[in-house]
Parts: C-alpha cells; sequence; structure tokens
C-alpha cells in the first residue's frame, strides 16, 4: 500500500522540488519540513538516479523512483541501500500487467501502480462461512 490517506504522508513531488529551486534547495528545508510535519513520513519523488542519490541519505522515509527503467532502478537500488539502509525504495510510472514481473525483481520494497484502476472488471464471488459453532 502507498499510504493510507492523504494526512499520513508528505509527498514530495518533481514539481515541488522545481518550486524550491531544485534538489540542493530541497535538502537545505528538509529539517524545517520534518519539524512541521510532526511524525508524518516524508516520501521524496526522484525523476533520475542523480536525484536520488542525491536525496537517499537524508532524513525522508521514503524515496519513490518516477518512470525510470526497471534496468536502471535494478543498478540504483544497491547504491541507494547503501547511502540509507532504512530507506524503504518504491518504483512508480508505467508499470503494468506486461512489465511488473520485471520491476518486482528489482530489489525495491514497493511497487505504486495506477494499472489496475484501467483494467477490465472481473466478477468474483465471496463465500462468508461461520468461524464458531452456533
Amino acid at each position: 500500500m502507498n499510504r493510507l490517506g492523504l494526512s499520513d504522508t508528505i509527498l514530495i513531488t518533481n514539481n515541488h522540488i522545481k518550486i524550491l529551486g531544485g534538489i540542493d534547495n530541497l535538502k537545505s528545508k528538509l529539517d524545517a519540513i520534518q519539524h512541521r510535519a510532526a511524525g508524518k513520513s516524508i516520501t521524496v519523488e526522484a525523476i533520475s538516479s542523480e536525484q536520488a542519490r542525491a536525496v537517499a541519505g537524508e532524513k525522508i522515509s521514503r524515496i519513490q523512483l518516477d518512470k525510470m527503467e526497471a534496468a536502471e532502478v535494478k543498478k540504483l537500488v544497491p547504491a541507494l541501500r547503501k547511502l540509507n539502509m532504512d530507506l524503504h525504495i518504491s518504483v512508480t510510472g508505467n508499470i503494468d500487467m506486461d512489465n511488473i514481473r520485471e520491476y518486482a525483481s528489482t530489489g525495491v520494497n514497493s511497487i505504486v501502480s495506477s494499472s489496475p484502476y484501467y483494467g477490465n472488471p472481473c466478477d468474483f464471488q465471496v463465500n462468508i462461512e461461520p468461524v464458531f459453532d452456533a
């Protein structure tokens, strides 16, 4: 699960990084963001290996690799783990049923995809049986 709701995580996207004037400015503001976040986890979206390496060692909970090829992610994950062993690494962007196995083999902690929202509906049935004797 990416997150339970909009209130439990602060997601800093590439647009936010642009507004702040770049990754170095974001890094200089992370302590203040963390202080104001009051216990919320911080996720930073990275659109390049360079961005990911730049923030991986900072006080963030998760890095979300966006629209990177699976081969690039596979090379990047060990480098990010060296910078921060506790970092949760997720991958998102252009992931679907055709390539999800490839992304799953990269060593990331989670995969974020909106692909299921656009799939064909399926029909399923749930059978509920008593757990206790009457």
